[in-house]
């Protein structure tokens, strides 16, 4: 071999022949080799190319926001309808390989702040018509559809919240070029009616509409902060972030909690005009109150305790001539005569059952969300089918009238705050108001009462460390009151106690007071008891001692004033409250007591 290399190079000729055949070798090896490597590039090329089109593209488009702002401009007297309008649609495309795409989606109704009134109880005075395309939409959770004054649609005068319009609604496509459209036309109209819609002056509804491939899932808790809470005053809640632009803003609770506030039945200027400014009279000489009670023959006060062999009956001030049986007749009577409206707070839950309607007592109330937990309040008092018979029972009293409860003033089922254990906690911490002690605490509440819910809903109460030290006394106002109940509990006897369920804090029945009332001595809340929608009439135990006494407990009294008079070893009313887990699910519901939210 290395003899026939030597020679090629030693001759010329045979030299250059060889390298122009290697030369023409690497060529042909370079053109087989680009050609194999072309043809495999350029069919990764067309599958990188099919796999781009294999894609179905479904999108949302908005419409314009609608705010509906009621004025004398708007809403003329003797003019038409005041109505607005938007579209939103869908647009699916199909990808280029099959041109077929199937999808669906989901379409919501949200009302952001809605501050208007019904100004005829009874009669809807905004309406709202959901067309998808040609096809009107008759049927949304929550929301009462007919005809009102010649307008086809559902009633949303008060509506607050987030509606369910479509749900998995589904859409297809046979293009890639041409989408497939749906489009969803929103109407509000503000009926014009034939009466003074006035009060609506100022007032105003602002709403949007969601779009979304997915199910908004939310819990309870995220809905009341995410949909109802707009800004503070906004459908009752407030935001106790220690700021803001109303009036007592300065004395929130600055917790970050959300809080309802108000009564739930308010004065209306007709009542305001007329001399009225509370809902019910507080005391015998008052006359600003809409709602009186009489009590054997002579004019008493909403509130009033009283013999329930006596003659009573309520009035109202400015039709004292026709007599009522309960508080709620004279209510309900006053908001059909406009001196009074209602369902401002709507706070209720169905808790306990899936029935429709709920039952009474099954409703409860939320008092805010705290830390993604929603709080709830039972929303009538518990009785012996409830809390049982034994540990602190009393008794089932029959022989008073508590003239503030709503309807029947005359049945109670009472409980000690601590009887039971009395001589034992005293002997053992030398206090007798020792939560942990308490049998309405250990056996009532944490025994029966779960064990009456059952576990399915019992697993959705969560376990709560309840601050249980107490407050002094009643020359205070509400902020100074919760700093001392929850942010610096008394500390010479326990201040916490961990369970699921527990009693209302002092601090939440102040708090429920509208703003105005956040400066008023607890002592003094009956003045302004119809500013409250936790008010209910009776005698009711919270879970908080005096501090300052070793026997007592706190108390909201009959006229709705707080206060601590009363020994643990007494007869009392029984409110349950308790958080949910903050993973429990919004279903549906507005809030009323007609149509309370409903959880999973």
């Amino acid at each position: 071999m290395k003899n026939i290399i030597n020679r090629i190079k030693n001759d010329k000729v045979l030299f250059f022949l060889s390298i122009l055949i290697i030369g023409v070798f690497l060529v042909l090896v370079i053109r087989i080799t680009y050609s194999y490597l072309a043809a495999f590039i350029n069919e990764a090329r067309e599958n990188v190319t099919i796999g781009s089109d294999t894609t179905d593209k479904l999108e949302f488009f908005e419409g314009n926001p609608i705010d509906l702002n009621v004025t004398s401009t708007t809403l003329p007297e003797g003019g038409g309808n005041y109505a607005q309008s938007t579209t939103y649609r869908a647009e699916l495309t199909a990808n280029s390989t099959t041109n077929s795409a199937e999808d669906s989606y989901y379409v919501y109704f949200n009302v952001t702040a809605n501050t208007l009134n019904y100004t005829q109880e009874g009669n809807p005075e905004v309406i709202l018509t959901v067309f998808q395309d040609d096809t009107e939409i008759t049927n949304i959770d929550g929301l009462t559809y007919g005809t009102y004054n010649g307008v086809t649609g559902f009633d949303v005068t008060t509506a607050s919240g987030m509606f369910t319009v479509a749900s998995d609604y589904a859409i297809t496509s046979n293009s890639s070029t041409d989408a497939t459209v749906q489009n969803w036309t929103f109407n509000l109209t503000y009926l014009n009616q034939n009466y003074d819609q006035s009060g609506n002056y100022g007032n105003k509804m602002s709403v949007e509409f969601i779009m979304s491939k997915e199910e908004r899932i939310l819990t309870l808790a995220e809905y009341i902060t995410d949909y109802v809470y707009v800004e503070d005053g906004v459908n009752s809640l407030y935001y106790h972030d220690g700021q803001g632009a109303y009036t007592n803003a300065d004395q929130e609770a600055g917790d970050n909690s959300y809080r309802y506030a108000g009564g739930d039945y308010q004065v209306t200027n007709t009542a305001i005009n007329g001399g009225y400014t509370e809902v019910g009279t507080s005391s015998n000489t008052a006359t600003n109150g809409v709602v009186n009670f009489y009590y054997d023959g002579s004019k008493s006060h909403v509130g009033a305790f009283c013999d329930a062999s006596y003659t009573r009956y309520y009035t109202t001030a400015y039709n004292e001539t026709v007599q009522y049986s309960t508080y709620e007749e004279a209510l309900e009577t006053a908001v059909s005569d406009g001196y009074l409206t209602k369902d401002k707070i709507k706070n209720f839950v169905c808790f306990g059952s899936n029935e429709t309607p709920c039952p009474e007592g099954n409703l409860y109330r939320i008092i805010g969300v705290f830390n993604g937990q929603i709080k709830l309040i039972k929303y009538t008092y518990a009785d012996s089918t409830m809390l049982g018979t034994d540990g602190d029972y009393d008794e089932l009293r029959t022989n008073i009238c508590d003239s503030g409860m709503r309807n029947d003033c005359t049945t109670h089922y009472n409980y000690y705050w601590n009887n039971a254990n009395y001589s034992v906690a005293y002997q053992e911490t030398g206090y007798y108001n020792v939560w942990s002690y308490s049998a309405l605490n250990t056996i009532n509440l944490n025994t029966n009462y779960l064990n009456y819910l059952g576990n399915a809903w019992g697993n959705l109460i969560a376990n709560h460390t309840w601050k249980v030290g107490g407050i002094s006394h009643t020359n205070q106002k509400i902020q100074t009151v919760y700093q001392e109940e929850i942010i610096n509990p008394n500390a010479d006897v326990e201040t916490e106690y961990s369970a699921k369920i527990g009693l209302m804090y002092v601090s939440d029945y102040g708090y429920a007071f509208a703003p105005s009332g956040w400066t008023t001595n607890l002592g003094s809340y009956n003045t302004i008891q119809g500013n409250n929608w936790m008010y209910m009439g009776a005698l009711d135990w919270t879970i908080s001692r005096i501090s300052t006494i070793i026997d007592d407990a706190w108390n909201v009294y009959e006229n709705g004033s707080v206060d601590a008079g009363y020994l643990v070893d007494s007869s009392v009313d029984v409110r349950p409250v308790f958080y949910l887990t903050s993973t429990t699910q919004y279903v549906s519901g507005t809030g009323t007591q007609a149509d309370p939210y409903r959880i999973v």
